[in-house]
């Protein structure tokens, strides 16, 4: 299959319980080739729709346009996967998509966002159309990923001890940003972090950002950078 998904479930009712575990996914993009060349453009890795309590364990997913896609599908742990060289986002969180958790996982060298979470002013999706709440990320490698390691534009979002190195240099000269936390992300929580070479981006709505390393990394000067998505 060189477009579309190559593992993708969209039921009518919402299910449940279903692991995705062991497995190399490979699509046909591969980030190696000319930014000019996307040979299967609606590519993604792993697609869910309607499906609720997803377990993804130990999984690499590579060379698609999207990595890991979800809408409408709550409860997704994703765990000590490699989700990188994605040519867009490698891990795009859409509407409805309620208490995921990332953990112990590498999310890099994506083309667009590492983690690119969907909120107000985004393309209209299928079905609900509520932004999501409560995403936890813990004990990441977000490094290289060309627009930013993650952008939050949802509530109660957490980024917490994981290593952010060497993102946003698509889109900007340094200080490089690493996290955009746009206008309309509320009560999200940056802390226990390790930045090199990175900043964030911080226009949301009760941000808490602290305990990171260093603890001078400029916030300053990242905030005045336009909020491009």
């Amino acid at each position: 299959m060189n477009d579309g998904a190559r593992l993708y479930d969209c039921p009518k009712a919402p299910h449940g319980y279903i692991t995705i575990s062991d497995l190399d996914l490979y699509g046909s993009n591969p980030a190696a080739a000319a930014d000019s060349v996307i040979v299967a453009p609606n590519a993604v890795g792993i697609d869910l729709f309607n499906q609720h309590i997803v377990y993804i364990n130990n999984v690499r997913v590579s060379d698609f346009v999207t990595g890991i896609h979800g809408r409408q599908s709550y409860s997704v742990y994703i765990t000590g996967s490699n989700i990188s060289d994605n040519r867009g986002d490698n891990i795009r969180v859409d509407y409805d998509a309620n208490s995921w958790r990332i953990r112990d996982s590498i999310i890099s060298q994506a083309g667009g966002w590492g983690i690119n979470v969907y909120g107000p002013g985004d393309a209209t999706p299928l079905g609900k159309i509520n932004s999501s709440n409560d995403l936890l990320l813990d004990g990441l490698r977000l490094e290289r990923n060309q627009r930013g390691a993650v952008r939050f534009i949802a509530y109660g979002s957490r980024l917490i001890n994981s290593r952010l190195e060497g993102n946003g240099k698509l889109s900007f000269s340094y200080p490089y940003r690493a996290i955009l936390v746009d206008k309309h992300a509320t009560e999200t929580r940056i802390l226990t972090n390790y930045f090199s070479g990175n900043c964030v981006q911080d226009h949301g709505i009760g941000t808490i950002r602290d305990f990171n390393i260093p603890s001078s990394y400029n916030t300053a000067e990242c905030r005045q950078l336009p909020i491009t998505r």
